[in-house]
Order: structure tokens, then sequence, then C-alpha cells
């Protein structure tokens, strides 16, 4: 029934152009952020609005960034997360940039892809606030040594 309400929807269509985000994550994206995207000024807004963003931690002059704050629809959230794994698997700008934030270690992967889960947020509000399809980000290119003579 689902698919059949979700199929008259031209943003959910367009939010699956991203290789790995499924109908229920576009459904849930359309509910919860679609209805009109320009409430958001910035992604920033629309991470905080999930709560995919860092808590502060701070004490006298002290500034740490903790877990992330959980405010928010946890549905979408934790739809972001798995779909998030998945967008790792198929595209090579996901990988790149979780295997940057994760710095190569395992043990970092898991924080690397709630970060990819709030990088994939901010990238569907920007295609649902244009209308625009998915295209991939540009790599980022590793700086050349310059060979000394």
């Amino acid at each position: 029934k689902l698919d059949a309400l979700a199929s008259g929807e031209p943003r959910v269509a367009l939010l699956q152009t991203v290789r790995g985000v499924g109908p229920r994550l576009s459904e849930a994206v359309v509910l919860h952020v679609g209805d009109n995207p320009r409430r958001f000024r910035s992604g920033d807004q629309v991470a905080n609005y999930a709560g995919l963003v860092p808590k502060p931690l701070q004490s006298g002059e002290t500034c740490r960034l903790g877990h992330i704050t959980r405010r928010g629809p946890a549905l979408l959230r934790s739809l972001l997360v798995e779909s998030a794994w998945v967008v790792w698997r198929l595209n090579d700008w996901a990988k790149a940039f979780v295997e940057r934030v994760s710095r190569g270690g395992r043990g970092r992967r898991k924080l690397a892809i709630v970060a990819l889960a709030r990088k994939l947020l901010i990238l569907l509000w920007g295609m649902l606030k244009t209308n625009k399809p998915f295209r991939a980000p540009a790599a980022r290119n590793a700086p050349t040594a310059v060979a000394m003579a």
C-alpha cells in the first residue's frame, strides 16, 4: 500500500535517484522535510532537526563535541543510518567520505556512517529544495608532489 501511495509523488522518485536510497527513506524524508524544504536556511538546520549533530560538552574553557543529540524524529534518523550503510557500499564518493572520516580504521567506521547519514540528509534536502536529480559529488584529488630538479 505504501508503494501505491508514493508512486504518484514525484518528490519520492526524485530522491531515489541516489544509489542506495529506497522508497521508505524517500517517503520519510518527504514526510518530515519535504512539505516545505525552504523552511530550513541551511543544511546544519536540517541535520539539527533530525538530531544528527554532535552535542557540545562545555566546562569552563573546555569545549568538546559528544554523541549526536538524538532530537527529532527517530524513524527518520534510523532510516538515514541504515541507508547510509547501503549508500556506502554502492557509491565511490561515499566510500571516500567514510574512509576520510574514519581515518582508515575499522574502529571509527560506525561514527563515519553516522556522519554519512548526516551528509545524505543534507544532500536529499538540497535535492528537494532545488528539485534537481542527484549528481555525484566531485572526487577530491590528493595533492601531487612536485618533483625537485
